[in-house]
């Protein structure tokens, strides 16, 4: 082989590792950063029910729902009146 040839092939062989360690460095398994489990991304009122969304820990989330929220401006009932039987009870020392 001649000089020229040899060097050709070496550059070639060198461009070819080059080309190998960039494509096989990349992977499509790479880790990818995704919220923990748990953390509350977004939350929602519709009327008087709050809509949570949770993330899943896996770049997914769940939805969750608590009907008459106050934090969505439900108000609960006041006061009432107690229609059972009063309840007598003795305490002997």
């Amino acid at each position: 082989m001649k000089k020229k040839d040899k060097i050709f092939n070496l550059k070639l062989l060198s461009l070819f590792i080059a080309i190998a360690i960039m494509v096989f460095s990349c992977s499509k398994d790479d880790e990818v950063e995704h919220p923990k489990y748990g953390t509350v991304l977004n939350e929602d009122c519709s009327g008087t029910t709050q809509i949570i969304q949770y993330a899943d820990g896996k770049g997914g989330y769940t939805t969750s729902s608590v009907e008459n929220s106050d934090g969505c401006g439900y108000v609960p009932p006041v006061g009432g009146t107690f229609s059972g039987q009063p309840i007598l009870i003795i305490i002997l020392q």
